[in-house]
């Protein structure tokens, strides 16, 4: 489902920081996570190229670009969240994206060793360039940076020193 409103956010945040969990436990990989994150940080861009499209289920939508940024202390998302009523905030909004950060950079680091992790998060850093600093939170615009710099210390380093080509034995 595509999430539009409070509780579909903070249920999908939440099942999101379960499988991380599971996933840094079985030492697995789940494509579907790396694209509902994205689709997270699509939301939160309030301007995009007109060729960027969002991937599926997203729809696109500035569901959680703030009005203003804001300060102070960022709270953790809560469970009651999931079913609550209430429209979205700034505070909210705000608490998504920080969640969202810190999943998606336990997830850089946990699949940064793959070697087709610069394809797998090359659709996220894209949508992470496009995010307006300016009226997020200072430190979700911190996570955000610290996302960028470790997926082009990790990845793309990884990516530029290549490996060598291991041919296999031909057979007898």
């Amino acid at each position: 489902a595509r999430p539009t409103d409070r509780p579909s956010f903070a249920c999908g945040l939440f099942l999101a920081s379960l499988l991380t969990e599971s996933l840094h436990l079985s030492k697995r990989f789940a494509p579907e996570l790396i694209n509902f994150l994205t689709s997270i940080f699509y939301v939160a861009c309030d301007k995009l190229p007109s060729d960027m499209y969002p991937l599926p289920p997203c729809k696109g939508g500035n569901f959680l670009v703030p009005t203003k940024p804001s300060s102070g202390q960022i709270n953790k998302l809560k469970l009651s969240d999931v079913t609550s009523v209430k429209s979205m905030d700034d505070t909210f909004k705000t608490q998504c994206l920080n969640s969202a950060c810190v999943i998606t950079l336990k997830l850089v680091n946990l699949n940064a060793s793959l070697v087709s992790a610069s394809e797998i998060f090359e659709p996220l850093a894209k949508v992470l360039k496009h995010v307006n600093h300016e009226k997020i939170h200072e430190g979700v615009s911190e996570k955000i940076r610290e996302i960028e710099s470790v997926y082009t210390t990790k990845i793309e380093s990884a990516k530029k020193e290549g490996g060598a080509v291991i041919r296999p034995a031909k057979p007898v």
